[in-house]
């Protein structure tokens, strides 16, 4: 592959995507949402780990488990979830989680603000680049996915 961008590159890209999204979508309505692509498990990562994990570590575990989610949900082909866990590692981020209980990470994550009515809503990608949203994900695949994640740490 080509060699990574300098980081200052890859942080002023990011930033003007995030002022991009947010300006479109004040109201987090809409594409704003899709800022939040990992954040459903890394707040709760986060907190089930008394926070002893970084928020930017989280996230990282959190898009790998949100790709692995869209595999197993069929929103993704096969493969998917691979290359984000693969450009994820080569940051030098965790891809695997050790010590942290699917069933505690689960009960944590109904208390997240994205969750409306007892509903999770989960950022999935449907391909790199198209994030799409997903409610109502049942438990038993949320709880397999942490699962693996465990089984890789």
């Amino acid at each position: 592959g080509e060699p990574l961008p300098p980081d200052d590159t890859i942080i002023t890209r990011t930033a003007r995507v995030k002022i991009a999204l947010v300006n479109q979508d004040r109201t987090e309505q809409g594409v704003r949402a899709y800022l939040n692509l990992g954040h459903t498990f890394a707040h709760a990562i986060e907190q089930v780990s008394g926070y002893a994990w970084k928020h930017g570590q989280a996230v990282a575990v959190g898009m790998v488990a949100a790709a692995r989610l869209a595999e197993r949900r069929g929103v993704a082909r096969a493969g998917l979830a691979g290359r984000v866990e693969v450009a994820t590692a080569a940051l030098g981020l965790p891809v695997s989680l050790a010590g942290l209980e699917p069933a505690d990470l689960w009960d944590a994550m109904g208390h997240d603000k994205k969750w409306r009515d007892g509903a999770a809503a989960f950022v999935l990608l449907e391909e790199v680049g198209r994030p799409v949203i997903a409610r109502d994900v049942p438990r038993a695949d949320v709880l397999a996915v942490l699962d693996g994640l465990r089984e890789d740490a």
